[in-house]
């Protein structure tokens, strides 16, 4: 038929680039061009990002469950920042109970304060 179209047509990948572990981008400077929250299949109740990145020229996608970085990137979109570019560094440490916590900081290594929803 003439009027069908096939749905291919309308999927579009929002997202490009090689897929990264976080671990990779610790303590490097990035810049966040988008990222999608959705519900976690694993953790009831808790969402996971999926986020575009650039780093050293290529597009690259990243995703985390890391509370502090879904909370900063909520309170960036509400604020429409993006699609647009924000610089940061990720950063790392250790909980006391031996658990690695993720972060977003300032890509000049300013300490962010925490962001709560």
């Amino acid at each position: 038929m003439e009027d069908e179209k096939d749905i291919s047509e309308f999927w579009v990948p929002k997202f490009e680039g090689d897929k990264v572990k976080i671990s990779d981008l610790v303590d490097r400077e990035i810049v966040i061009l988008d990222f999608e929250a959705r519900p976690s299949e694993y953790q009831q109740g808790k969402d996971y990002v999926l986020v575009q990145i650039e780093r050293e020229g290529r597009k690259e996608v990243f995703t985390t469950t890391a509370a502090a970085i879904v909370g900063s990137l909520k309170w960036l979109g509400q604020r429409n920042a993006f699609p647009g570019r924000v610089r940061a560094k990720i950063t790392q440490e250790v909980s006391t109970t031996g658990r690695k916590q993720y972060k977003l900081v300032s890509a000049s290594s300013t300490p962010v304060e925490k962001i709560e929803e």
